[in-house]
């Protein structure tokens, strides 16, 4: 089991891009992350602050098919 790791993200700075492998899951601390669709314009869905996300893709051993964005600093 690998230990829990902090991300620090500057505004437009990708989480994780479509054809990466999901390997891991990821707890908002602070902040907003995007997921943009494919095209990378149009928001599908944001997370914030406590929001946990990506556990189903993990678990299925996928890969991400969309893009993740922080908008703003986020943790």
């Amino acid at each position: 089991m690998s230990t829990p790791s902090h991300l620090r993200l500057f505004h437009g700075e990708a989480l994780f891009r479509p054809g990466l492998a999901a390997t891991h899951f990821y707890l908002v601390q602070h902040g907003t992350i995007l997921v943009l669709d494919q095209a990378g314009h149009a928001v599908r869905r944001q997370f914030g602050t406590n929001d946990l996300f990506g556990i189903p893709e993990v678990l299925a051993r996928g890969l991400w098919d969309l893009t993740a964005v922080a908008n703003g600093e986020t943790v």
